[in-house]
């Protein structure tokens, strides 16, 4: 019997047995993210920061289409020397980090459409490689959304998805109020090869400036960064011969200002990017442009996006600087006796006046122990010519999904 044999079946049974039935024959989603972080800069004290962050959900079983799912977060601090951007120690680096209890994801949905999956309440957003909109779960407290979205895969290889937020669960644990709507299409032309349109704005609707609420370099009110972004990527994999396989990444975007932004918002976005992949071996080489209006006063802003991913994990460019950024990179990764490794080496330089910036080597190794049990050590260390300052970090983690 297939998978999606198997969820109509238990969908039937579950309408058939009634709404209580529903209620008692969920499913229990429990994470467990123990993480120690050591982060060095000029100047300041070394942080440490030993977290635990606990996730705790229940989704009941279908009831007439209808679906309901609570996720709990919590995440405790054993060792707190370490700037939470809320905590006052600015005598240490920033690690967002904080203690927090919330709901990190609430809503019901509905499968009663044809091919069609509606939300309403707090939920998980991730678009494509999370370059735009993500979770940023690489934080202890990631982003969620409360908004109502729609997934429909009713035609073939297109998925198209629309969604309307009014307020933000950001990293520090803050609800930021928000008009947000995220429109994307990505239709899939080949085996694991995507391209994709999409137009995102945000706009954010406090009153005052909320720690850690996404920035821009640009003097003003809390609405000053509100943007929209409009976009086209085409990303994927292309065989070559048994094994050996062509990576390629091409992205585009443009940034205007929206729900009264600043003026000087207007830049756009450039990456392409590809390699070789062999089995589980890849190396590949990237070039990004996070552009600067013609000025210089303005750089590409990402405010939904998982931005650990990208510029470094040093988090050096979580804000790009005014006059844009530009980062060439080289990847390479790997297996070796059963552990993921990776290695990335940033060039970074300004985008408007070629100013350069500074270097970072990125380094990973994960080791899964069974499904479900994984445990990883992750170093970053940039290095300063002429923005920011020195600045290393190491991770070491243990990740339990039950």
């Amino acid at each position: 019997m297939t998978v999606a044999a198997v969820l109509a079946a238990t969908a039937s049974a579950a309408s058939a047995h009634g709404l209580g039935y529903a209620l008692t024959h969920g499913t229990i989603d429990l994470s467990l993210r123990p993480r120690y972080e050591i982060v060095q800069q000029p100047g300041k004290k070394q942080a440490r920061a030993f977290t635990l962050r606990t996730l705790l959900g229940y989704e009941t079983g279908s009831y007439e289409h209808l679906r309901v799912l609570l996720q709990l977060i919590n995440v405790a601090g054993l060792v707190n020397d370490y700037n939470s951007l809320l905590n006052h120690k600015t005598q240490y680096p920033v690690i967002p980090d904080a203690a927090a209890t919330n709901v990190n994801q609430a809503y019901l949905s509905y499968s009663g459409l044809p091919a069609t999956t509606v939300r309403a309440g707090r939920q998980i957003i991730v678009l494509n490689n999370g370059r735009f909109v993500g979770n940023v779960d690489f934080r202890q407290n990631m982003q969620t959304f409360d908004a109502v979205s729609l997934a429909n895969h009713g035609l073939r290889h297109l998925a198209l998805y629309a969604a309307y937020s009014w307020r933000i669960k950001d990293i520090l644990n803050a609800l930021v109020p928000a008009r947000v709507t995220l429109l994307n299409a990505s239709y899939s032309f080949a085996p694991k090869s995507v391209a994709s349109v999409y137009s995102y704005t945000y706009e954010n609707r406090a009153h005052t400036i909320i720690p850690g609420a996404a920035g821009c370099d640009v003097p003003g009110g809390p609405g000053v960064c509100n943007s929209e972004t409009a976009g086209i990527r085409v990303a994927g994999q292309a065989p070559v011969t048994r094994g050996l396989r062509i990576l390629y990444d091409a992205d585009y975007a443009h940034q205007s200002p929206a729900g009264g932004g600043s003026a000087l918002i207007h830049a756009n976005y450039y990456h392409a990017g590809g390699g070789l992949g062999l089995g589980p071996a890849f190396v590949r080489v990237d070039e990004e442009a996070m552009g600067s209006n013609g000025a210089g006063t303005y750089g590409f802003q990402t405010p939904l996006a998982t931005k650990h991913l990208f510029n470094g994990w040093a988090e050096v460019f979580l804000v790009t600087p005014p006059a844009g950024l530009r980062s060439s990179y080289v990847t390479v990764g790997g297996r070796l006796l059963g552990a993921r490794l990776m290695a990335r080496y940033y060039r970074f330089q300004a985008y408007h006046t070629s100013e350069r910036y500074g270097h970072e080597w990125d380094l990973s190794a994960i080791y899964p122990f069974r499904p479900g049990l994984v445990a990883g050590v992750q170093y970053a260390d940039y290095r300063a010519d002429q923005y920011a300052v020195n600045t290393r970090a190491a991770w070491m983690f243990v990740s339990y999904h039950y």
